[in-house]
């Protein structure tokens, strides 16, 4: 049985993320046990969440969108997602504000169980065309 700074260092994610997952993917006292803000995890528990997540870094969450206009928080973007063909909110960096209407720009989809969003991917190089 692994506790949350161990299973966390295992997975090398930080505790949201830890925590996300198991309420996602874990049944409570099959694959951990304890109070739900300290469980410890079964190391079956830990290789299935190891399993999910190369499953999902497999996966390309980088999608192109083209920026419409600004919304009405300045961190955000109204853009239009080039696969689905809708409009969607995206969230930037601050040093892009204002200048990116009219530009496509590569952004990360987000699907979490409240819904799906968007943030530019800053990490990445040549993200503006």
């Amino acid at each position: 049985m692994l506790n949350v700074k161990d299973a966390c260092a295992a997975l090398g994610v930080d505790r949201e993320t830890l925590f996300l997952l198991r309420d996602k993917n874990l049944e409570s006292g099959k694959d951990y046990k304890g109070l739900p803000h300290a469980p410890w995890f079964t190391e079956e528990a830990i290789e299935k969440l190891k399993e999910i997540q190369e499953r999902e870094l497999t996966e390309a969450p980088v999608v192109e969108l083209r920026v419409i206009e600004g919304a009405a928080n300045r961190r955000f973007v109204w853009a239009e997602d080039m696969e689905l063909h809708r409009r969607v909110a995206c969230l930037i960096p601050a040093r892009f504000i204002g200048k990116l209407k009219g530009k496509y720009i590569k952004a990360e989809r987000i699907v979490s169980a409240s819904g799906t969003s968007y943030r530019h991917s800053w990490f990445k190089e040549h993200n503006i065309k």
